[in-house]
C-alpha cells in the first residue's frame, strides 16, 4: 500500500472532521474555545469558514490519491502535493510553541487539549506525506 493513500485518508477524516464541527455547532460551545475565538476574529461566518477548511482538505486528499496513482493525474499534481505536504508541516509545527505555553491562535489564552490534539495530528499527516513523497519519489 502507498503511503499516500494514508495522508490521503487523513486529510478526508481531517475534513470531515471539519464539516462535522461547522454543523454541529461546536463552535459555540466552548469545547474548541481557541479555535472559535480564531475562526470568528479570522471570518465574518466561522462555519462558512469552517467549511471553506473542509472544502480545501477534501481536496487536498484528491490530490494525495493522484499522487499515489490511485486516481489520474490532476493539474500541477507534483507542485501541488509538495505544497500540501509544506503547508501540513508548518501548521504542524505550531506544535512545538504549544507545547511551551504559547498559544499560536490566541495570544493570551491557555494552550488547550484541543490544541495540542489538532497540531499533534496535522504533524503526524504532514509526516505521513513527507514519507509518501519519499516512497513515490514525486
Amino acid at each position: 500500500m502507498r503511503i499516500l493513500i494514508l495522508g490521503a485518508a487523513a486529510s478526508f477524516t481531517a475534513a470531515a472532521s471539519h464539516a462535522t464541527i461547522a454543523v454541529s455547532g461546536l463552535h459555540g460551545t466552548g469545547a474548541l474555545h481557541t479555535t472559535a475565538a480564531y475562526a470568528a476574529a479570522a471570518a465574518a461566518s466561522p462555519v462558512f469558514a469552517t467549511l471553506l477548511v473542509a472544502g480545501l482538505l477534501a481536496v487536498w486528499g484528491v490530490y494525495a490519491l493522484a499522487a499515489a496513482g490511485r486516481i489520474a493525474p490532476l493539474p500541477l499534481m507534483r507542485e501541488a502535493i509538495w505544497g500540501i505536504t509544506a503547508l501540513y508541516l508548518v501548521r504542524g509545527m505550531f506544535l512545538l510553541p504549544q507545547l511551551l505555553g504559547y498559544n499560536v491562535f490566541t495570544s493570551g489564552q491557555p494552550v488547550s487539549g484541543a490544541d495540542l490534539a489538532f497540531s499533534s495530528g496535522v504533524l503526524i499527516i504532514a509526516l505521513v506525506h513527507v514519507a509518501g513523497l519519499a516512497q513515490n519519489e514525486v
